[in-house]
Formats: C-alpha cells, structure tokens, sequence
C-alpha cells in the first residue's frame, strides 16, 4: 500500500539535501526536548516517574535513529535509514491513535463527559495533531522517497 507514496522533491530541494534537513531538524528538536526534560525535573524537584522515564527512552531511541538517518545520508547507505523509519512510523500510528480518541470524544461523547475539557479546547487539540501528523507523514515519504531513490541507483550499478 505506502510502496507508491514517493515524492521527487522535499519542498525546494533534492531528497537527498531534504532527508538531512529532516534528519538535523529532528535531531536538533528531540534533543532540545531531552535536555528541558531534564532540566526541569532537576529544578522542579518532581519524582521521577515510570511515564517520564519512558519519554526518555524513547527521546534516546529517536536521537539514535537521528544519527543513524544522519551516516546513512553522509554515506548513501540505505541500511542505516530503517531505525528512522521504524521510530517515525511508530509516532504516525500513535498520532492516528490520539486522533481516534479526540474525534471519538468529540462524535459521541456529551459536553458534559468531558467537563474539564471544553469543546474548542478538543477542537484545537484536534487541529494541532492533525498539522503534526500531516508534517511527520510527509517527512517519512521523504525519507522513504530516498530510500528507495537510492536502493534503485545501487541495482542499477
């Protein structure tokens, strides 16, 4: 089914010149995530809980994945973009998971089933998902894109 989802060009640029743009980007936003994290646990004084802890792993897996999106670019080796992949992936199914609940909640539920929560806070939620869920998708057909760019450019030699 996604084996036709490619695309030529990311926005302006190759897909090679886009796939690292990604890559750095999202290297550069999930470690600028960890290190608040961090740093607000240790200022903050709050416990340190299982959630938090496995935020944390999970930021880690996806820096290492960075990196490893990051070699397979600098050296066109394809191998090394399936950690990326996977981990992207992984977040697009649990973006389409939370969209579920909010489109559930907003569809059958009553106001008054969601009283902390208002509608247009629901809403907002929704739309603010929707927009990360259309920009990561997009990112992994990118990546993809020159996956696949380059496995048929490797065959052909």
């Amino acid at each position: 089914m996604c084996s036709n989802w490619k695309v030529s060009k990311c926005c302006c640029f190759d897909l090679k010149a886009g796939s690292l743009i990604i890559a750095q980007m999202d290297l550069s936003l999930e470690s600028a995530g960890l290190i608040i994290t961090l740093v607000k646990i240790l200022l903050s004084g709050h416990k340190f809980t299982f959630y938090i802890g496995v935020g944390i792993v999970l930021t880690c897996l996806t820096i290492i994945a960075c990196l490893y999106l990051k070699k397979g670019i600098a050296e066109d080796n394809p191998r090394y973009f399936e950690s990326w992949i996977i981990s992207r992936a992984i977040v697009l199914i649990i973006a389409v998971i939370f969209l579920g609940i909010i489109l559930f909640h907003l569809v059958v539920s009553s106001p008054e089933d969601y009283a902390p929560y208002s509608t247009h806070h629901l809403v907002f939620g929704l739309i603010i998902l929707s927009t990360i869920f259309v920009f990561h998708l997009y990112t992994w057909i990118v990546v993809r894109s020159y996956k696949a760019q380059l496995i048929e450019a490797i065959s052909i030699v």
